[in-house]
């Protein structure tokens, strides 16, 4: 997905922000596809699903 090659990305040092990142590769997707989109929402809409898929991860990686 575009979040998990964020985290890659970021890991790496090659991005300063994985939301910036996963927005840039969303907007250009949908500018593709001739759909517009306000981008706040679409920033918005992103940050709401990584949440989620956050909090339904039935088995969280251990933490330390």
């Amino acid at each position: 997905t575009a979040v998990y090659a964020a985290e890659q990305m970021k890991a790496g040092q090659y991005i300063d922000s994985k939301l910036d990142y996963v927005t840039e590769l969303a907007e250009m997707w949908l500018f593709a596809r001739g759909i517009t989109m306000d981008l706040d929402e679409l920033r918005a809409r992103i940050e709401a699903a990584v949440k989620q898929e956050l909090n339904d991860d039935p088995d969280p990686a251990p933490v330390g």
